[in-house]
């Protein structure tokens, strides 16, 4: 703890300068000085979150110098990535384990992403980039918080103003309910950058966890005036609004930004919230147009694999609300989906297994046991065919997990829940709803207490307090 302290708070923060050795990071091998100087200043931006200017000068990077590589790898999509692969053999080792990485990540290989970033730490001893990659990674594909932000100290011992490793560790302290450290730990973020939106914008969310509405909101208000541009901020602000029960002034907030954002990634997020709020005033079906909707941006943005949230989200309120047949008519919307789309996804086996899993949920539900029993069984095959069995089986469990509560075997599902080892929200409800039936009142609640403070207002979210205050 005094170690983490010391990171986070000490004097050596501002004492520290963020350059390091040039031969111990990752060598850039483009000979253009201009293409240099625009990938470094895309670095820097993708820090603060300003994700679509710094694409913007990697693309201009790239016009000064056709062939460079890691340039394309860090556009990150399949296409670019795919380029930067046929480039390779002309870049320094750091940059080619960084292509491998993403390229590793784009076809849903795990275990090579790993491997390739743990080559670069060794590799480039005074690079913080690596850990950040590393941390994310363990975060994301293994859901493995602690591993995750030990990579995230490593980043920040290497270089204290890496402000991106200094906001995914404050959230993992407010995961872990340290929040005296979250606090300090985004302070601290503003403390170094104070031009940064983002960094009022995590700090109120934060508050927001610990219902400090009032003070929230003059956060998001200083991120606004820092960033006139951070068009997200008037979503944040509607978010504020739905932690107050206060939906449809939320909604009003909703409207504004996506008449603002053009970024696809974050339109996805605001239709996230806006449906999380019509959920809780009740209007499903506007929840289930609402998600349709984002499904037509996602496929004329070419973003298949977020179109599946039009069955994804209306699959899971239908599940909430006890609504079996409506789960089954979206898992066959989902299964067609993929079937459809299989030449569109980086890993069509993966989203097969997923669909598979869901329909297998559905017919459970439903009452045919058979045919749920059949697909459990197919599914349970491709865990192993993926290459990825341990993601897998932790989906796999899951669902299991869900037929148990749904056929009354609630000891059995504790089982399952715990073996899916999956910090999800929905999980945890479920979880913590086998333990209640079960007669296990207290450790119950408990699960539940790690729901209600989530940090931000997502749809799952939603559904899951939607039960717990009885709705």
């Amino acid at each position: 703890m005094i170690r983490i302290l010391h990171l986070i708070l000490g004097s050596i923060i501002v004492m520290l300068s963020a350059c390091y050795p040039r031969d111990r990071v990752m060598e850039l091998s483009s000979s253009s000085k201009e293409a240099q100087e625009l990938f470094s200043q895309a670095r820097q931006l993708f820090q603060e979150h300003k994700f679509e200017r710094s694409q913007e000068l990697l693309r201009e990077a790239i016009r000064h110098d056709p062939d460079f590589a890691v340039a394309y790898a860090m556009l990150n999509d399949e296409a670019n990535v795919g380029k930067a692969m046929d480039l390779i053999d002309n870049t320094s080792r750091g940059e080619e384990l960084f292509i491998r990485y993403k390229w590793a990540a784009i076809n849903l290989n795990i275990e090579e992403e790993i491997s390739c970033l743990e080559r670069m730490t060794a590799l480039l001893p005074d690079d913080p980039w690596p850990h950040y990659y590393l941390g994310l990674t363990y975060h994301i594909h293994k859901q493995n918080l602690e591993m995750s932000a030990s990579e995230f100290l490593k980043a920040l011992e290497l270089d204290p103003n890496h402000i991106i490793s200094l906001n995914r560790l404050g959230y993992y302290y407010v995961r872990r309910k340290m929040f005296d450290l979250a606090e300090q730990t985004f302070k601290q973020y503003i403390a170094i950058a104070p031009h940064v939106a983002n960094a009022y914008d995590s700090y109120a969310e934060f508050l927001i966890t610990r219902q400090r509405y009032d003070e929230s909101f003059v956060l998001l208000e200083k991120c606004m005036e820092v960033d006139p541009e951070w068009m997200v901020g008037y979503a944040k602000i509607g978010e504020l609004y739905a932690f107050k029960g206060m939906h449809k002034k939320a909604i009003e907030y909703y409207n504004h930004s996506l008449e603002l954002i053009e970024d696809l990634p974050t339109i996805r997020f605001v239709y996230n919230w806006k449906a999380a709020s019509l959920y809780s005033l009740g209007e499903y079906n506007n929840v289930i147009t609402l998600f349709d909707e984002l499904g037509e941006i996602m496929h004329s943005g070419e973003m298949y694999i977020f179109e599946l949230d039009r069955y994804e989200w209306p699959l899971h309120m239908s599940f909430f609300l006890g609504d079996f047949e409506q789960v089954l008519y979206f898992a066959h919307q989902y299964d067609n989906f993929v079937e459809r789309n299989l030449s569109n996804f980086p890993e069509p086996n993966a989203l097969r297994f997923t669909a598979k899993l869901r329909m297998a949920l559905a017919h459970g539900l439903v009452g045919n046991r058979i045919e749920s029993d059949r697909l459990l069984s197919l599914a349970g095959q491709m865990v192993f065919d993926l290459g990825l069995p341990a993601l897998a089986n932790k989906w796999y469990q899951t669902i299991l997990g869900w037929l148990e509560i749904h056929r009354g075997n609630y000891e059995q599902a504790i089982v399952c829940f715990e073996t899916d080892e999956f910090d999800l929200l929905l999980a945890k409800y479920w979880h913590g709803y086998a333990y209640q039936q079960a007669g296990y009142e207290e450790t119950a609640q408990e699960i539940y207490s790690e729901i209600r403070p989530y940090y931000t207002y997502t749809f799952p979210y939603a559904l899951c307090m939607g039960k717990l205050s009885g709705k």
